[in-house]
């Protein structure tokens, strides 16, 4: 399944499976690099460490995207220009399957597996790529976000906290998208995102995430890989499957905010009571025409269904219409400073009130959130 080889990679015998996509990856020595000449290559490994790993990233690739088989070699030694340094291959039922886990398995080798590589040049070389020292990356890493030590309320500490912040994501459709990047750039630590769905042509308009290449790909593991190539600080976990009960019980335990930018009801429903039971905050946003409603749950706030009758209250004058992209984009970054205000904290967040955004008026109105009086629901959690 992984293998290091020190000789020259040869076209090798694909074994034989019963597939409708098979694809193939090969790259290259090239023979320029940041507009310098490269004389040739070198490739070191841990091999235990490189090896080991590597077969959990290609059965985690199988498992995945339901691949019938795959195979990965990377070369380790000296490269000549125009020598193949890795070849990947996979193959699955379908063609779409099958790309989509090549990319995957090529984005996960640069940052999971540990080789190290040296390109030379006429006049030197550029040193071990990869095995630079821990106190470099995190002299990165403050340089990263040592903006945020000046916001008043965060400093040293705060930035730690936000370091040790471990944020879920469900939905990464238009509000995701919009309150990833600040997320990101805030320097928390860990973000992990919940999306079964693909990238669609029609969505562009409001996912500035994704590229028009990226259409059919998942949009978790895309927006896994822009978080990873705006900080190479953040562990970005990417979970492409449909938010079931059980799913919710494992992944909100391992988080301390949670981010519900679904705008699908029975998402926020299973959200929900997990977080009630574990004392997590539900930060819940929701977009519709040129409107948006954002407000957060706790343990002894109204319950799901209250909550729910003010944000439609707040938003049954704009319709069902599709929520304009600059709407999206504002409620996102709302969402995340929700978000990181609880894992500060600087203050008690939205749990008892909600915060309506009207595009057209451009104003934010701030309105408190009550129980009805009849609810059955709420009277049972005051008990």
């Amino acid at each position: 399944m992984f293998e290091l080889s020190n000789t020259p990679l040869t076209p090798l015998d694909v074994e034989p499976v019963h597939a409708g996509g098979f694809v193939t990856f090969e790259g290259r020595v090239r023979s320029r690099s940041q507009g310098r000449p490269v004389v040739s290559l070198e490739y070191e490994a841990y091999p235990e460490l490189a090896v080991t790993e590597g077969i959990r990233l290609v059965q985690e690739a199988i498992e995945r995207f339901g691949l019938v088989w795959a195979k990965v070699v990377h070369r380790v030694g000296h490269l000549q220009i125009g020598d193949a340094a890795v070849w990947i291959g996979v193959a699955s039922a379908h063609r779409r399957e099958a790309f989509a886990a090549c990319e995957w398995i090529i984005d996960e080798i640069k940052h999971r597996i540990p080789i190290w590589k040296k390109e030379h040049y006429a006049e030197g070389d550029s040193g071990w790529v990869g095995s630079e020292p821990i106190q470099s990356l995190v002299q990165g890493q403050e340089e990263f976000v040592a903006s945020q030590q000046l916001v008043t309320g965060v400093g040293a500490d705060g930035l730690e906290r936000l370091r040790q912040g471990r944020a879920l994501v469900v939905g990464a459709g238009p509000l995701g998208c919009s309150a990833l990047p600040c997320l990101v750039g805030a320097g928390i630590g860990r973000v992990t995102i919940v999306d079964p769905g693909l990238v669609e042509t029609g969505g562009l308009p409001q996912q500035p995430l994704y590229k028009f290449d990226e259409v059919g790909r998942n949009r978790a593991d895309r927006a896994a890989a822009f978080a990873s190539r705006l900080s190479p600080f953040i562990n970005a976990v990417s979970v492409p499957e449909p938010l079931s009960p059980e799913l919710a019980s494992r992944l909100v335990l391992d988080h301390d905010v949670i981010i519900d930018s679904s705008q699908d009801w029975k998402s926020t429903s299973a959200l929900d009571s997990v977080c009630r039971r574990e004392s997590r905050p539900l930060v819940i946003g929701r977009a519709q025409g040129r409107r948006g409603c954002l407000g957060t749950i706790r343990p002894d706030s109204l319950c799901l269904s209250c909550f729910r009758s003010h944000v439609e209250k707040a938003l049954s004058s704009s319709g069902s219409e599709t929520p304009t992209p600059t709407l999206t984009a504002s409620m996102g970054s709302l969402m995340a400073s929700e978000a990181l205000n609880w894992l500060l904290p600087v203050r008690d967040g939205l749990a008892t009130s909600a915060l309506v955004f009207d595009e057209t008026e451009l104003t934010l109105t701030r309105r408190s959130l009550v129980s009805r009086k009849d609810c059955e629901d709420c009277r049972n959690q005051s008990l």
